[in-house]
């Protein structure tokens, strides 16, 4: 974004670095090269960092934050924009051409940068208590593709509930343009 990395990192969820301006190697810490955010509220670690729309969002586990980010780290400001009453899982995080969607404990999102809006999709029952932090996404012409579990509630096991290989046991398709699910 605007010639410079932007990453969390695995030791410290709760900081998101920057590389120095037009060096995207260097990550030496000082206010004329890289440098780091730390994030320290009740919006809990961060998951995601994604450029879009001439920002830089940082979802977090309940929080989306917005980071203006253009030349001097100086120059850098963060606007809180969502908080969410249900967990968002960071890897169904997914930009869909001019909006992101994402999964939370509540449901799927959409965010176009400004607003976060649910979609009814009448699926909420099946994401109820179910647990998806291995859950993964994908955009490609015009659909959103989410690996995850859900909680079909008809206790029927299909064998990959038994099984470590096995991390998600079902895959959506939304299509953006129709909303059908």
């Amino acid at each position: 974004h605007y010639e410079r990395i932007f990453a969390t990192i695995e030791n410290d969820r709760n900081e998101i670095w920057f590389s120095d301006d037009l060096n995207p190697t260097n990550w030496n810490v000082s206010l004329t090269e890289a440098g780091f955010i730390k994030f320290s509220d009740e919006r809990g670690i961060v998951n995601k960092v994604v450029s879009f729309n001439d920002y830089v969002y940082v979802f977090r586990e309940y929080g989306i934050s917005r980071l203006t980010a253009y030349a001097s780290q100086e120059e850098f400001s963060i606007t809180q924009l969502f908080v969410s009453s249900g967990k968002i899982y960071g890897n169904s995080v997914c930009v869909c051409g001019d909006r992101i969607l994402m999964l939370t404990q509540n449901g799927i999102y959409v965010f176009d940068g400004y607003s976060t809006t649910k979609l009814n999709l009448s699926i909420d029952n099946l994401i109820k208590n179910a647990q998806n932090q291995s859950v993964c996404s994908a955009y490609c012409n015009g659909k959103y593709y989410l690996a995850c579990n859900l909680n079909f509630n008809d206790n029927i096991q299909i064998g990959c509930e038994n099984n470590t290989n096995f991390v998600n046991n079902a895959l959506l398709e939304l299509d953006l343009e129709t909303n059908t699910l």
